[in-house]
């Protein structure tokens, strides 16, 4: 009977052992899992901290490039103003301006940009030459204005000889 006992015993035991090793094999892949998870959340983390580092150097260099975000910056995101960007579909937005760039690009092979440059060179000519007209003129009129008094003169000492 005792060893009946014993080994009914030794059987429970055995189950009972088998049972806390399933128990164990399944916590510890809990436990992997829940390490792998937290690897990813330290991973989100530290691109997320990249991101906001990103995002604060690209804020800064557009304040710095662009004086009126400095000027307007109070009135980002209040409702109904121009700023209120909550109401903006961002996804609309992308979307506009990807065609806008692709319009561009088609218009590129239509239109010479050149033709733009050569009108700059051309305008700064004409501001030039404008300017020398203006001085040409100035300088035609103390000609005229010196050409009257030698006339002046002359004629006075003309005067003056008879």
């Amino acid at each position: 009977m005792k060893l009946r006992d014993l080994e009914a015993k030794k059987k429970n035991e055995h189950s009972e052992l088998d049972s806390l090793a399933r128990k164990e094999s399944t916590i510890r892949d809990q436990i992997e899992k829940k390490k792998e998870e937290l690897e990813d959340l330290h991973n989100q983390q530290a691109r997320f901290e990249k991101q906001i580092k990103n995002s604060i150097q690209k804020i800064t260099e557009l304040e710095n490039e662009n004086e009126f975000i400095k000027i307007e910056k109070d009135h980002f995101n209040v409702a109904n103003s121009r700023f209120d960007f909550k109401k903006m579909n961002i996804d609309k937005i992308r979307e506009r301006t990807s065609t806008l760039y692709s319009e561009i690009e088609k218009m590129k092979k239509t239109i010479n940009f050149k033709v733009d440059n050569m009108f700059g060179k051309v305008e700064t000519q004409y501001i030039e030459l404008q300017k020398k007209k203006e001085l040409t003129a100035q300088n035609k009129q103390k000609f005229e204005d010196t050409i009257v008094e030698l006339d002046d003169l002359k004629n006075k000492e003309i005067q003056k000889t008879w």
